[in-house]
């Protein structure tokens, strides 16, 4: 039932139903390609001719009147989108009944109709002053259509086309003194303009500010053959035939993310060469305000329809534009942003993203708080200057850089009021206990550690992607918001947040050809009760994303396509107002990692950290404490920026009580004298850890940049505290290699090739302490009971059990890395004079174990930072 659902648009325009268009232009159609138009030649559009046709042994009575203008093609049509149609009237799961009363009506008005099991009418087809109405909407006779010139004729042909394809035109022109000034002509209107008085009474979709007259003249191109009364009857009919295919398959809720950025390169200005590619990435009015535009400039749109695009657009590609080309670009986004849905909420819907820190790999603790505190802070209050207040009720989503993401991360972002934050699917579904990781040869299986969350059922695999960027998702569980919750290991306190899925394989696809309709057909297939998101997150700005053909032509297409089919296409909250996440929905861990458009996915997020590893005549690679490179250097730096600039913001609260940053003079601080050499070192590290300058290959700019900014960072704790120390050590960590000790590993870092190692592993961090270290000691323990990932128990430093050991300390070796920084041509004055220490420990816990472990410090005046609990089952994968 759910194949032939799912092909009942294509199973329409492949049988010529409606007009006689050539069959290589409904081949064309049915292939997805670009809308043709009928020939030039007049062709009259054919409804269809009377007489029997049989399905098994139904048959609409030619006497009845009901065959020649619409139920001949529509028993067809039947017959492909429903394979399991029963004359005698029976029903299973899965299947269609039809009465038979229903379908031999006894007097030419009696209704002609198509129940489904659960007794709802799909499909009703009555007469109405001796014409069709098929579920409430007339279809015009034969002499209606019959009338029509030619041009007329062509011009009802497009417009049923473009129905049938979701791109509906309006049954009636909009009065341009009536129409509200911006707005996209396809929107419904809660109140019009009033005519008297000059005063504008605008509904809750109503635009935020005015706009040029292409909305008018789209509305009024849409009057076309000047019979709005057939085009809109067809419009509804193949629409209410459509939906009732969609009910058949399963229904899906289409998004799409678009993430905008670039990164401040040069230290104290922008580069000039940026000009010529940035303008357009940042300012283009058609991208991608253009593109809402032309998603919702069409008619046919529910007026609860919640279609919308969901951008995430930069704090430094925000700052780039307005130095650039000053402000003018921004009222064309803020008019977009001003659109809202039926429930209140924007239709260009922004999201919080930050700076573009690689978020799964923050140093965690304080630090890692303050630089989730900042980042959202300083976006938040750049946003409300760049696109106004957020609307009341407005959902605070935040979309990570990458969509890098680790749990740990769920603490800093609850206690800053972020509600929801995306992830990538097959994070999710690999987080399965029981998920098959087999045909993912770029990829390490996950590590059973991390594979928590029970099993709804049997796991029903839907792989996708291209060029290697593929994911293994597990329908429709990877696809469907959940909360998580995390636990804090010292007071056991629990954290929850929504976690929104991506589609990583989709996402690729998407971001570099026109979005296939078959990939949407596989998801409704597997669709539940909560319909499955499909979540379209690109680089908006990366190769074929960036276009015209992007956003003005694909983006639109699948809106309209979907909406069509019986979908839905939308923002983020407006699925979640929709459909709540049930509160027992919760999971108890998502895999770390990012997108797989950079590094297929792994969980060691290795396109932005290379682990200290060597290679010896092509064997396998082994852990190497004495290797380095610059993307080890760049979460070093990190490690010792945010550190110092703890240490200053505690020297000014211990001087002057009551005294807090101000995030207001951190945006502004580049061009406020008023802001002081804190606010500035805040700005410069918030911009300079970008996780595009470990993405690349060590490019001077990239390598400079956060040397400069932890330089910033280092003087000014110097300055206001000399050798002194306020704060406990910041830790970075702990990472392991290998990732899956005992068991298989493979992907890039293992040199594309598949080795299993010894059940033992290495775990590597950085730590800093201003006034010096006096012990780093790496924490682990086994469970005994043979579990393969964490009971409660195993989430809390204090945590024990019958089958949880006691804590071992094994003293970790500190390295100096000093000597092997990369300094890219910097000059003595502008190199920082120290860097935190390298730590690592060799745990060999025996086979078949799940271990926890930590780093804890210490530092010469006592003071002591813990890392969060990292978890490995060592043994086979």
């Amino acid at each position: 039932m759910r194949e032939g659902g799912r092909k009942a648009v294509a199973s329409l325009l492949a049988a010529g139903l409606f007009w006689s268009a050539p069959a290589s232009a409904a081949v064309h159609l049915v292939q997805g390609a670009a809308v043709p138009r009928v020939p030039a030649a007049p062709t009259v559009p054919v409804f269809g001719t009377p007489g029997n046709i049989s399905v098994g042994s139904l048959q609409p009575p030619s006497g009845a009147g009901l065959a020649a203008p619409f139920i001949s093609p529509v028993l067809p049509f039947l017959a492909r989108v429903a394979p399991a149609l029963r004359p005698d009237g029976a029903a299973g799961p899965g299947r269609i009944r039809i009465p038979s009363a229903a379908v031999t009506p006894t007097a030419a008005s009696a209704p002609w109709s198509l129940t489904a099991a659960g007794g709802s009418v799909l499909l009703e087809v009555v007469q109405r002053d001796g014409r069709p109405v098929v579920n409430g909407a007339a279809v015009p006779d034969r002499a209606q259509v019959a009338g029509m010139s030619a041009g007329s004729a062509r011009g009802s042909g497009d417009a049923l086309m473009d129905a049938l394809l979701g791109i509906r035109p309006r049954s009636v022109a909009p009065d341009p003194v009536d129409a509200a000034p911006g707005a996209p002509a396809g929107m419904p209107w809660a109140s019009r303009l009033s005519r008297t008085g000059g005063a504008r009474a605008y509904g809750a979709m109503s635009p935020a500010g005015p706009a040029g007259p292409e909305a008018v003249a789209a509305g009024a191109k849409s009057a076309g053959s000047g019979r709005p009364g057939i085009r809109a009857a067809f419009s509804a009919v193949v629409r209410q035939v459509a939906a009732a295919a969609a009910r058949l398959a399963g229904s899906v809720y289409g998004t799409r993310i678009l993430h905008l950025h670039y990164p401040h390169r040069s230290w104290d200005h922008v580069t000039g060469d940026m000009a010529s590619e940035d303008k357009v990435k940042a300012t283009n009015g058609e991208h991608p305000a253009g593109a809402l535009r032309e998603i919702l400039n069409r008619t046919g749109w529910a007026a609860d329809n919640p279609a919308g695009l969901s951008v995430s657009f930069t704090p430094a590609l925000m700052e780039i534009a307005r130095k650039l080309w000053g402000t003018g670009w921004i009222q064309r986004w803020r008019e977009a942003i001003g659109w809202r849905t039926a429930s209140g909420a924007p239709r260009m819907e922004m999201l919080i993203t930050g700076f573009h820190f690689l978020y799964g790999l923050l140093p965690w603790g304080p630090a890692g708080e303050a630089l989730v505190r900042w980042n959202v802070r300083y976006h938040e209050l750049l946003m409300k200057e760049f696109w106004g207040p957020p609307a009341p009720g407005q959902m605070r989503i935040f979309r990570p850089p990458e969509v890098g993401f680790s749990p740990e991360l769920v603490p800093a972002l609850v206690k800053v009021g972020i509600q929801v934050v995306v992830v990538d699917s097959h994070h999710v579904s690999r987080a399965m206990k029981g998920y098959d990781a087999g045909g993912m040869p770029n990829l390490p299986p996950p590590n059973k550690a991390d594979q928590r969350n029970a099993a709804p059922g049997p796991l029903d695999y839907y792989t996708s992607g291209k060029d290697g960027r593929n994911t293994k998702d597990v329908l429709p569980h990877a696809y469907l918001p959940h909360w998580l919750r995390v636990t804090d290991p010292a007071d056991g306190k629990e954290y929850r947040i929504i976690v929104f899925p991506m589609a990583g394989g989709p996402s690729y696809i998407a971001g570099y050809q026109d979005f296939p309709n078959d990939i949407v057909q596989d998801v409704a297939r597997r669709a539940g009760a909560r319909p499955p998101v499909l979540g379209l997150d690109t680089d908006g700005d990366n190769a074929w994303g960036g276009g015209y053909s992007s956003y003005m032509e694909s983006m639109p297409r699948l809106a309209h396509w979907l909406d069509a089919n019986g979908h839905r296409f939308g923002t983020i909250q407006e699925y979640l107002t929709r459909h709540p996440v049930p509160a027992d929905d919760v999971l108890e861990w998502v895999e770390p990692g990012a997108w797989p458009n950079a590094d297929w996915g792994t969980p060691q997020m290795s396109r932005w950290l290379w682990p200290p590893i060597k290679i010896i005549n092509g064997q396998k690679p082994a852990f190497d404490p004495a290797a380095w490179n610059f993307k080890l250097q760049f979460h070093a730096l990190l490690t010792m920026a945010v550190h110092c600039l703890l240490q200053a913001e505690a020297a000014l609260k211990r001087s002057a009580p009551g005294w807090e940053l101000d995030m207001a003079r951190v945006v502004k601080a580049d061009s406020d004298p008023a802001a002081g050499p804190l606010e500035k070192a805040v700005q410069a590290v918030l911009r300079a850890f970008d996780s595009g300058h470990v993405y690349y290959s060590p490019e001077k700019d990239f390598v400079q940049i956060p040397l400069l900014a932890a330089k910033t960072a280092y003087d000014v704790a110097r300055n206001l505290l000399g050798e002194a120390s306020l704060m406990a050590p910041t830790i970075w960590g702990p990472n392991r290699f290998p990732w899956n000790p005992g068991g298989e590993n493979r992907g890039e870092v293992y040199g594309w090739r598949s080795h299993v190692y010894a059940p033992e592993f290495d775990a590597y961090g950085f730590v800093h302490a201003a006034g010096g270290l006096k012990r780093v000691e790496l924490r682990w323990r086994v469970s005994s009971d043979g579990r393969t990932s964490p009971a409660d128990e195993n989430l809390l430093y204090a945590g024990a059990g019958p089958a949880v050991g006691g804590w071992n300390a094994a003293p970790m070796e500190l390295k100096d890395p000093y000597a092997q920084v990369e300094w890219s041509g910097l000059g003595a004055g502008d190199r920082v004079r120290e860097l935190p220490r390298f730590a690592h420990a060799h745990v060999s816990p025996g086979k078949d174990v799940l271990v926890d472990y930590y780093i804890e410090a210490e530092d010469a005046q006592g003071r002591i930072q813990r890392s969060p609990i990292q978890h490995v089952f060592v043994g086979p994968t």
